[in-house]
């Protein structure tokens, strides 16, 4: 009899072990899953306040003044970023009608229809 009975209370500590072990397991995995949703949402907070800057700028009657804004924006943010090991960001401009822009009979501002970010400071605006 005593026999059985130290082997029930031994099976109970095994189980009882076993639960706590579950348990603990169990948080562990609750308090991973939480801190990576936590990681995630800070991660998309960041990424909007960073496109909030931009956005702005998204829109079909950007003037001149917005574009020199936003290529100074993007030539910050290469400078200051680049060297932690971020993407270059680049920008590309399209002007529609731009025999309307002219002044006279030349256009000295605008020489181009499409420009880019390496070209940009070489040819607009430039002479």
């Amino acid at each position: 009899m005593e026999n059985a009975t130290k082997a029930l209370i031994m099976a109970a500590g095994v189980l009882i072990s076993l639960i706590i072990i579950s348990l603990l397991l169990l948080m562990f995995g609750n308090i991973n899953s939480y801190q990576r949703t936590n990681q995630d949402d800070i991660r998309e907070a960041q990424t909007l306040e960073f496109n909030n800057q931009f956005i702005t700028f998204d829109r079909n009657d950007v003037r001149g003044s917005d574009i020199v804004s936003l290529m100074n924006k993007i030539i910050d943010y290469n400078t200051r970023k680049i060297e932690d090991g971020y993407t270059e960001m680049g920008i590309s401009i399209s002007i529609n009608n731009r025999d309307k822009l002219k002044y006279g009979e030349n256009n000295m501002l605008i020489k181009q229809n499409n420009y880019n970010q390496s070209n940009i400071s070489s040819g607009f605006m430039s002479e």
